[in-house]
């Protein structure tokens, strides 16, 4: 594997959909928009609804060798005036590896993701370098040990930014 990153690009912008706990009863939401050459990725997250727990993310198609890179790189910016020092400040970039199936009420089925968090904490921007060896294998959001690591992978399908809760952060993001 060469030492060569990804860098996240939004060229062309991709089309993002939103994938948040309100598919479970919640009432979290989140957008992602192409600003410039940044993506803005912003909502609101809940802990009430579901009692503690909370997630939103938006997620796009992808398609990401992992043999031809050794991680991805991206960049975060501080928080806009518009939230506060209480509101979420971890964030989670997942890529999944397999297509996803289709459950008989027409919904997906859950599948293996592959998880790097990452901190928005920060007074200006900063690059995040994320190797692929740094990815934990999670199936709906906890960790799953018996699945294959992310670098035994061919490559990626689908890439999505998450906020999740973890039982404690909340509020705009």
């Amino acid at each position: 594997m060469s030492a060569e990153l990804y860098s996240y690009s939004l060229e062309p912008a991709p089309c993002f959909r939103g994938v948040d706990d309100r598919i479970r009863g919640g009432r979290s939401i989140s957008h992602a928009s192409v600003e410039g050459k940044r993506l803005r990725f912003y909502g609101h997250l809940d802990i009430e609804a579901l009692g503690g727990a909370g997630f939103a993310s938006q997620c796009t198609p992808t398609s990401i060798s992992f043999s031809k890179f050794a991680g991805v790189r991206f960049k975060v910016y501080p928080s806009s005036s518009e939230t506060n020092a209480d509101n979420p400040k971890t964030f989670v970039l997942s890529l999944k590896t397999t297509l996803p199936e289709t459950r008989p009420d027409g919904r997906n089925k859950a599948r293996v993701a592959y998880e790097y968090s990452f901190s928005r904490e920060c007074k200006e921007a900063k690059i995040i370098v994320a190797l692929w060896k740094d990815f934990l294998p999670t199936y709906r959001g906890r960790p799953y040990p018996k699945a294959s690591s992310l670098i035994s992978q061919k490559s990626a399908v689908e890439l999505s930014w998450m906020c999740r809760s973890n039982f404690g952060q909340q509020g705009r993001f």
